[in-house]
């Protein structure tokens, strides 16, 4: 019995002894098929290299190349498109509502963005990154033009292209700023679409005149799109005054459009979805990137395609002359310098609301932001935006405690805190007072039932005509001619006047 017991005791100890060699011998964890798996999955490798570990030991030495490390050639690229079919441009959404806005150089961007149904987004930062992502998709496509960054930058150039530029009696153009980068919006680049289908772009940053420019563009039908706000910034920058323009936004709200950007005009007349791309780029970078000169190109791309069936569809709606007028119109508007009233500007969007001491600390709030936005050279929303001023003014009034903002610190947030005792230390006599609208006056029974006559002869007309009832008159038009009749003449042209019979 007791040999039985050890015999039965060695075996045991021989089994165990089996398992303890066995598990030496194994290979370590790290090196098993399924963790290679999990440790290739989780640092983003590739298929092959999966496909690698899979069989075993000896194929796991020659691992796949990450796709990073891969030539350019062998990557998977997705299906383009050709640039005739969707050239990257901006999106056809309309711009939404700005915070930023309220003072004459924030209605500027606006309307910028507006007319070429840009869409929000958050400064122009992520802009110059989608260039850089854009760059490789914009030369794939197989167009020279796509990646065609070739600027008009010296005296050379530009007289090359003149002779070609004098044989067209009808241009587009198109302007490009940095509003979005900086204080002091400056002209950036000018883009110019000729009927042989040529888009050139125009330096002004290079160290050379235009004034040759502007002089070969004198005397021609300018096609814009917005006009407004290019012919300001020309004559700003360069002097330059068109003498005929056709805006293709007038006219297209002048057909009854409702969506009248310029994406959604190419998109309904031609079949193609303008892509945001390089809206909120800094413009005044130089080399532009290939996305941002194909975006610029395409700024006047179809310009002059859009003005010959718009100008069909005016003329045969009866509205030609109408048209005319609201051109005629824009030139003079651009002609003439809206100075801004220093004692008036920190009336941003949201301050009428503002009375007394409120009123004060916003004023106050306002002419610190333009200082450290004009001393650093940046637009005044990098600062402090329009909704933050006005918060900070509501509460410091109510509760006297300024809010804290986390990017303020150092001597501006110094500066900040001294603008806001300033602001409180001031006496009631000096407190801005309220100022009514422009030619709203005090309104009578008379006057409001004036008012409201006006509006339901417009709100017919528009109907009838399938036309926006404020692009016709706006209610502040109505209320200025309701209080003054003779005001009519300043607020609306000839053919409002008719329409609402005023």
């Amino acid at each position: 019995m007791k040999k039985l017991i050890q015999r039965l005791v060695r075996s045991a100890l021989d089994k165990v002894r089996g398992k303890k060699q066995e598990t030496k011998s194994a290979p370590p964890v790290s090196e098993h098929p399924t963790y290679q798996r999990a440790r290739l999955r989780n640092r983003g490798g590739s298929q092959q290299q999966q496909q690698a570990t899979r069989a075993g030991a000896a194929t796991r030495t020659h691992k796949a190349a990450p796709a990073a490390e891969q030539p350019r050639h062998n990557r998977q690229q997705p299906q383009q498109r050709s640039q005739r079919d969707e050239p990257p441009h901006r999106s056809s959404a309309a711009a939404p509502a700005d915070d930023h806005g309220g003072d004459q150089q924030q209605q500027r961007r606006r309307r910028s963005r507006r007319r070429r149904g840009g869409g929000g987004g958050s400064g122009g930062d992520d802009s110059v990154r989608g260039d850089r992502a854009r760059d490789a998709q914009g030369s794939a496509d197989g167009s020279a033009e796509a990646a065609d960054t070739a600027l008009i930058a010296t005296p050379e150039s530009l007289a090359q292209f003149l002779p070609r530029l004098a044989s067209s009696t009808r241009v587009a153009l198109d302007t490009e700023a940095d509003s979005l980068h900086a204080y002091r919006e400056k002209l950036c680049l000018i883009q110019v679409g000729l009927p042989d289908g040529a888009q050139e772009l125009i330096d002004p940053l290079a160290d050379f005149s235009l004034t040759p420019l502007y002089e070969a563009l004198r005397g021609k039908e300018i096609i814009l799109h917005g006009a407004d706000y290019d012919l300001r910034l020309l004559r700003r920058a360069g002097g330059f005054t068109a003498d005929a323009v056709f805006d293709t936004m007038l006219a297209a709200r002048l057909c009854g459009r409702r969506e009248f950007s310029y994406a959604a005009l190419v998109k309904s007349e031609f079949g193609i979805e303008l892509i945001k791309g390089s809206q909120k780029a800094n413009w005044a970078r130089r080399p532009l990137t290939a996305a941002m000169a194909s975006y610029a190109r395409n700024d006047t791309r179809y310009l002059l395609g859009l003005a010959e069936r718009l100008e069909a569809r005016l003329r045969e709606l009866g509205r030609w002359d109408w048209f005319q007028q609201s051109c005629n119109r824009a030139l003079e508007i651009a002609a003439t310098d809206k100075e801004r009233d220093s004692e008036d500007a920190w009336r941003i969007q949201g301050s009428g609301v503002f009375r007394g001491r409120a009123a004060a600390i916003l004023r106050e709030l306002w002419r610190w932001r333009d200082e450290e936005a004009s001393v650093a050279d940046r637009p005044a929303f990098h600062v402090l935006r329009n909704e933050e001023l006005l918060t900070a003014a509501r509460q410091i009034d109510e509760t006297g405690e300024a809010p804290t903002f986390k990017h303020l610190h150092g001597s501006r947030l110094r500066r900040y805190h001294e603008s806001i005792e300033h602001a409180l230390a001031l006496p009631e006599a000096e407190w801005p007072v309220f100022v009514r609208p422009r030619g709203n006056g005090r309104m009578t029974a008379e006057m409001t039932k004036r008012v409201e006559e006006l509006r339901a002869t417009r709100d017919r007309a528009a109907g009838e005509l399938d036309l926006e009832p404020s692009f016709i008159a706006a209610r502040t038009a109505l209320e200025a001619i309701a209080v003054r009749p003779e005001a009519a003449a300043e607020w609306l042209l000839p053919w409002q006047r008719t329409l609402i019979g005023a």
